[in-house]
C-alpha cells in the first residue's frame, strides 16, 4: 500500500480528494508573492514536510512549486518529478526575477529524476539552454482531458443567426486579453451578428467601463454546461504551456482562434480545427476572425468535428497517467 499526499490550497476539490482516500495537506503558496519574509516561511513549511514524509517521489507543478520542491529534493537526495506546465512570462519579459528563475532551474533541473514538458517547444527551449539533463524527459499531452465524460456528445449545433465568440482565461496581458477587446470591438462596429464573451478568473471592472459591447461572465456563477453555446473560442496568449481551455472546448466540438506561439500552436492546426493569428497583433486576430465568420458551414461543421477528434486521439488524460505510471514502476 501507497500513502499519496496532496500539497495545495483547501478548496471543494480537496474535499473530493479526501473522500477517495488521499492525505490533503493544506498548503497556501502565493504564486506571484514577493514578501521575503512570507516565502522564507513557505520554504520552511515546506522543509518540515519534506523532512518527515520523506517521499519516495515528489510530484510538482508550475514554477514557483517546481523551483521550491527540486531546491529541498537535492539537499534531502529525494527523487522528484517535475511538470513544466507552462513558462509564462519568464522568457518573454526580460528582467531580474525571470534572470533568477532561469538560472535556478538551469542549477536545480540537472538534479532531478524526470522533467515533463507539456509542448515540444519548451522542451527545446530547455535543451538549447542546457537546462535539462539528456534523456531524462518526455512531453506530455498538457494535463489532459477525461474524453469519457463527453461520450454522449455527437455533434455541435452551429448557429445561424449569430455567431458567438469567448475569450475564457485570466484577463492578464499575457493572454492577450487587449488584443482580443480591440479586436472585438472592431468586429461589432462592422457587423451586428456577432457576440463577444468574456469568461474571466481574476477582477477584470477594469474592462467593463471601457468595453460594453462585450458581455462578462460571472465565473462563479457559470453553468459550464453552457459551453456548447459558444461557436468559437479566442485565445490571443503571448505564451502556452498547453491551454486547458484550448481542450475543454475542443471536446465539445468548438473551433478555436489562437496564436502562433508555444502551447496554443500543439493544439490547433490551421483551417483543420481553427485558426492561427499573429501573436500581439489586433489585425492579425481582426483578420482570423473575419475569416471564421465567412467559412461556410459544412467547413465549420467539418472544423468542429476535427477539434473533438484530435482532441479524443491525441490528448486522453489516460495518456498522461500512463506515463507516470510507467516512470514510477520502472
Amino acid at each position: 500500500n501507497n500513502d499519496v499526499y496532496f500539497l495545495g490550497t483547501k478548496d471543494k476539490y480537496s474535499e473530493l480528494l479526501i473522500k477517495e482516500g488521499f492525505k490533503f495537506i493544506n498548503f497556501n503558496l502565493s504564486q506571484k508573492g514577493k514578501n521575503i519574509f512570507y516565502e522564507l516561511l513557505t520554504l520552511f513549511r515546506l522543509l518540515i514536510i519534506f523532512f518527515k514524509l520523506r517521499p519516495d517521489y515528489i510530484f510538482s507543478f508550475t514554477i514557483k512549486p517546481n523551483l521550491y520542491s527540486l531546491f529541498f529534493a537535492y539537499f534531502l537526495n529525494l527523487k522528484i518529478v517535475v511538470n513544466i506546465t507552462g513558462l509564462g512570462n519568464t522568457f518573454i519579459n526580460k528582467n531580474f526575477i525571470n534572470y533568477f528563475i532561469i538560472q535556478s532551474y538551469k542549477i536545480l533541473l540537472k538534479k532531478s529524476h524526470y522533467v515533463f514538458f507539456q509542448n515540444k517547444d519548451d522542451l527545446n527551449l530547455f535543451k538549447k539552454k542546457k537546462l535539462i539533463k539528456n534523456n531524462s524527459f518526455d512531453v506530455l499531452p498538457g494535463s489532459g482531458i477525461d474524453t469519457k465524460l463527453f461520450n454522449s456528445f455527437h455533434s455541435k449545433n452551429i448557429n445561424i443567426k449569430k455567431t458567438n465568440f469567448i475569450f475564457c482565461g485570466r484577463t492578464i496581458r499575457e493572454k492577450g486579453i487587449y488584443e482580443y477587446c480591440e479586436a472585438s470591438k472592431i468586429i461589432s462596429l462592422e457587423k451586428k451578428d456577432v457576440e463577444f464573451n468574456i469568461l474571466g478568473f481574476n477582477d477584470y471592472n477594469h474592462l467593463k467601463n471601457k468595453y460594453n459591447h462585450i458581455n462578462f461572465l460571472d465565473s462563479n456563477n457559470f453553468n459550464f454546461d453552457s459551453l456548447e453555446n459558444f461557436d468559437c473560442l479566442i485565445l490571443p496568449s503571448y505564451r502556452e504551456g498547453l491551454p486547458r481551455s484550448v481542450l475543454e472546448f475542443s471536446i465539445r466540438g468548438i473551433p478555436s482562434i489562437v496564436t502562433d506561439v508555444p502551447g496554443c500552436r500543439s493544439i490547433i492546426k490551421n483551417q483543420f480545427n481553427g485558426l492561427i493569428c499573429q501573436p500581439n497583433s489586433i489585425k492579425s486576430l481582426v483578420d482570423c476572425i473575419k475569416i471564421f465568420l465567412d467559412l461556410p458551414l459544412t467547413t465549420r461543421s467539418k472544423m468542429s468535428y476535427n477539434a473533438r477528434k484530435y482532441v479524443i486521439e491525441n490528448y486522453d488524460e489516460n495518456i498522461v497517467i500512463d506515463k507516470y505510471l510507467n516512470l514510477i514502476n520502472n
